[in-house]
């Protein structure tokens, strides 16, 4: 079965439809949005990271509707945008930390794993 499954997705902007039935299929591997500016890349990246959410169509992960598994699915993704943004005066190990707590991880591991991840990275804080 496929992993991720656009299913005529649309997402309007009150009059403004930035994706209009959209349907893809994405097996398992590595793959690159190459489009013009303004084609609604962003707003396909973002419904997948459910930052936004369509106006109509699914979205499913081994078939399954990404915003009915709700935080099991977020558990399974990894984003990073374009435009990162972060709290400035945290240090990375804060930072490690506070990344693993919205997973739900818990305490202890989060506080050995930022220490690795630190320790191996040399990171200060």
């Amino acid at each position: 079965m496929a992993f991720i499954i656009f299913e005529h997705v649309t997402k309007k902007y009150g009059t403004f439809t930035a994706l209009q039935d959209i349907s893809l299929t994405f097996e398992n591997g590595v793959y690159g949005l190459l489009a013009p500016n303004g084609v609604g890349k962003t707003t396909l990246m973002k419904m997948l990271a459910t930052l936004l959410f369509p106006t109509s169509g699914a979205i499913r992960w081994d078939g399954r509707d990404i915003l009915e598994m709700d935080e099991d699915y977020r558990g399974l993704l990894g984003y990073l945008p374009q435009e990162f943004g972060y709290y400035k005066n945290q240090t990375p190990r804060q930072f490690l930390r506070y990344i693993a707590a919205l997973q739900r991880m818990e305490k202890n591991m989060r506080k050995r794993e930022s220490t690795n991840c630190c320790n191996w990275w040399r990171c200060p804080g």
